[in-house]
């Protein structure tokens, strides 16, 4: 049975390395080569190469163009995941049992309907803006299981005791054989002091420190020598010794060692005599099952209209009916976990817009980034992971940060417009700013966010993209369309909540 540990690699190999295992060229370029895996299984059907190789690329494209970056592995692992759990037959049916639409049944101008939704699977990732403020990973349809990892200590060493966690946050020295040890405090008077490390000592590797100047170091032999002037008056180490089997330090001084100077001893371990005292760690691994929600949305129309548009323009009213479907779902994705971020952020920053007297708007707006800093400071001292990396605001607080674009503090999104949907605004400083016209007008959330899956607070990932179900027509003569997917959406296990923090522009 896989230990933990085993486990946890496994899941790393599973998310962190899908490129290299999928595509069998293997580059130097996991994204790259996750990317073309994706287009090359959108294009195993040839009437689909054309949606699959221009829809898919070009919003490729247009994410590069409009981040100045690639998308992630995340993003491409997961779009790649959701389109074989379809391709592989995983998902045959949802939650009334009905069948998901068979490419051979449905199809509209020769190619099927199935894969023209496949082919939508990653455009629809990459234009979705929670995409890139979430932890998109591949999964299974059904659940997920979700690995977080914790180093602690386990030994009592530098300071540390057994249990400590041991992270990006410690203050270091876990695992370093070179160590001060105390010896004690001079008072004026005192000139000979006395310690004992209780573990042996590498020779030649002994210094005597007071108030860190050096006051002397061992000869190899035995024997501590050396002379510092500490506050005018010389100190010279007399008849000092070392025994490196039991660490016992024996200091005596022609003068006293001046009041309130604090001595120590700076020596190395050594281990091949005390292996015992190699600090060691742990890992705490815990593992989390998680699992998606169901997205259902329905539509009809009269066979008439069905008919008619066919016969005027060629198109099927099926396909049709189900893009804009699709449209709507991915819009109402985008809303549905920017609500809950800002309804479960911690905390909250504000920022008053109202010019204090003497100053003018280019002296006072850009004072916001003291707030905005100290936010990001504090997202980082409660999550051990990181700090600010973008802002989702209402309407108001958005164009609060437009208003800086001809101080040249904000740079908007190439060729940007503003939509009445979650969109992209651009940059302020090294912070990406994005609008949702649903938030409240003067707030937004701030949302913390590194590289990889554990310096994230949210995950997001297809299960079952979004797919037309077929439904017979009836004495109504009316067609149904129903589109049904699954995704994860939840705050992290364990501190996903500490990534987010609201913030408000007061007085603008």
């Amino acid at each position: 049975m896989n230990s933990p540990q085993d486990k946890f690699h496994q899941y790393l190999a599973e998310t962190e390395d899908l490129a290299s295992r999928i595509n069998p060229l293997r580059s130097d370029n996991p994204k790259a080569d996750l990317q073309e895996s994706v287009f090359d299984t959108l294009g195993a059907h040839p009437q689909t190469q054309l949606i699959a190789f221009g829809a898919s690329r070009k919003a490729c494209e247009v994410y590069e163009a409009t981040y100045g970056e690639k998308p992630s592995v995340h993003q491409l692992a997961s779009a790649h995941k959701a389109i074989l759990n379809v391709l592989e037959n995983k998902v045959p049916s949802a939650g009334n049992g009905s069948l998901i639409l068979e490419h051979e049944q449905t199809s509209t101008a020769d190619i099927p309907v199935r894969n023209i939704f496949l082919g939508l699977v990653l455009p629809a990732t990459l234009m979705s803006i929670t995409s890139r403020l979430t932890t998109p990973f591949p999964s299974n349809p059904d659940h997920a299981d979700i690995y977080r990892m914790f180093i602690r200590a386990a030994s009592n060493w530098q300071g540390y005791s057994v249990g400590d966690i041991i992270d990006e946050d410690f203050s270091g020295g876990y695992g370093n054989m070179d160590v001060y040890h105390p010896i004690g405090t001079g008072n004026g008077t005192l000139t000979s002091f006395n310690a004992t490390t209780n573990f042996n000592l590498v020779r030649e590797r002994v210094k005597i420190l007071v108030n860190m100047e050096e006051l002397g170091k061992d000869d190899g032999n035995g024997n501590l020598v050396g002379t510092a002037q500490l506050n005018g008056t010389t100190c010279s180490l007399v008849g000092a010794t070392v025994d490196y089997t039991t660490g016992a330090i024996s200091l005596t001084t022609n003068n006293p060692i001046p009041n309130g100077m604090v001595i120590e001893a700076k020596v190395d371990v050594d281990i091949e005599a005390n292996p015992d005292l190699i600090p060691k760690i742990k890992y705490d691994i815990s593992k989390f099952e998680v699992f998606p929600h169901e997205s259902v949305i329905g539509a009809q129309y009269t066979l008439q209209a069905m008919l008619n548009l066919s016969r005027n323009y060629g198109q099927n009213m099926a396909s049709v009916a189900s893009r804009n479907l699709l449209n709507l779902i991915t819009a109402n994705t985008d809303r549905v976990i920017i609500r809950d971020m800002f309804k479960g952020a911690v905390g909250k920053k504000t920022f008053d817009a109202q010019l204090p007297t003497g100053l003018s708007v280019d002296q006072h707006y850009p004072t916001v980034n003291y707030v905005l800093e100290a936010m990001s400071q504090e997202l980082v001292a409660r999550n051990k992971k990181a700090g600010l990396f973008a802002m989702v605001c209402g309407p108001t607080l958005s164009r609060f940060f437009k208003a800086q674009v001809r101080m040249g503090l904000m740079a908007l999104a190439p060729n940007y417009r503003n939509v009445p949907q979650p969109h992209f605004v651009g940059r302020y400083g090294g912070i990406e700013i994005y609008e949702d016209p649903q938030l409240p007008a003067t707030e937004g959330v701030g949302i913390a966010k590194g590289e990889d899956y554990f310096r994230t607070g949210y995950y997001s990932s297809i299960a079952v993209p979004y797919m037309p179900f077929k439904h017979a027509v009836m004495e109504d003569l009316k067609y149904k369309s129903t589109l049904y997917g699954k995704q994860f959406r939840d705050f992290a296990p364990i501190d996903g909540r500490l990534y987010f923090m609201k913030f408000e522009v007061l007085n603008f």
